[in-house]
């Protein structure tokens, strides 16, 4: 007999009835678990990997040192939900001043660099952001609005090439970092029209730790709704009119729910989807998550035992 059959018949042998499963349990799987429940959906489990809730939202604590291993800032001030909440909390930071913030460039050989070359930068960022200036670029990558006009506006480009070509870099690092790509030329100037910007200028944070959405959430999960380091290693969905869902996690335990909310990243169902679905996911979805780039933020924190 097949292996996946085996899985199949083990599992429902062996598997405990659910009217839903949560799969992660991130901030979205503890708010669609908090929410379902709020709504008097009682016979629920969520099942989180790994040993810690939160998924990318992650705080540090280490000799009264706080700091964000993930998520760090709420964007977009008012904006944003997740202000309202931390403000209705009382978990919401006093906002740093901008002379708080130290910024410094150097070159690679260690001497102060032409900052016009940062101004330009920042000028364009506002620039190709504009409405009669996104069109002439629809067809092409976002990034060749930055890489035409930054020689023309920086005009000690060809004087100072190496120089001129690192702060080009540094803005595209810049622009992808705010769009979530890899490469800026991966979205077309059309789809950057529709990108939400939460404001550059408002950011706040957690007073006590990004981990305080966490416990908000988790606190309204009732004890043995929650199972820790539980990977979800297969889902067999639609497998016909009224059938439900069976869930497998590494350890052999199984699921067989109504209904399975998946919240995982878009970049782990990318990774995963082929060996985690069975049958296959439809193809349109499969083909979006294929064209899916996203990019990364590296986050490295330094320490020193005395002020300098």
């Amino acid at each position: 007999m097949p292996a996946l059959a085996i899985m199949t018949q083990t599992g429902l042998a062996n598997a405990v009835q659910r009217e839903v499963v949560v799969v992660g349990g991130g901030v979205a799987g503890l708010s669609a678990a908090k929410t379902l429940i709020a709504e008097g959906v009682r016979d629920i489990i969520l099942l989180e990997a790994q040993d810690y809730l939160g998924g990318r939202v992650k705080t540090y604590r280490q000799d009264g040192i706080l700091t964000e291993d993930g998520a760090e800032w709420i964007h977009g001030g008012r904006a944003n939900r997740l202000y309202g909440l931390a403000r209705r909390l009382g978990a919401l930071a006093d906002r740093v001043p901008d002379s708080a913030y130290a910024w410094r460039a150097k070159t690679e050989s260690g001497r102060n660099p032409d900052l016009a070359g940062f101004d330009v930068a920042e000028s364009l960022y506002e620039i190709c952001e504009r409405n009669n200036v996104l069109p002439q670029y629809s067809d092409d990558g976002y990034g060749k609005c930055y890489a035409d006009r930054f020689p023309m506006k920086y005009r000690r480009y060809r004087a100072r090439r190496s120089e001129s070509d690192a702060w080009l870099h540094y803005l595209e690092m810049w622009v992808n970092k705010d769009t979530g790509l890899d490469d800026w030329m991966h979205q077309s100037a059309r789809d950057a029209d529709r990108f939400t910007d939460w404001g550059f200028d408002q950011w706040d944070q957690w007073r006590r730790g990004y981990d305080a959405l966490v416990h908000h959430l988790t606190k309204a999960i009732p004890d043995g709704k929650i199972r820790m380091v539980s990977p979800v290693c297969k889902i067999f969905w639609d497998q016909g009119e009224d059938a439900r869902a069976l869930v497998v996690t590494q350890d052999g335990a199984s699921y067989l729910a109504d209904h399975v909310l998946v919240t995982a990243s878009v970049g782990h169902l990318k990774e995963r989807q082929a060996s985690l679905f069975e049958p296959a996911l439809p193809q349109k979805y499969r083909e979006a998550l294929a064209v899916t780039e996203l990019g990364l933020a590296d986050k490295v924190q330094l320490g020193w035992e005395s002020p300098w």
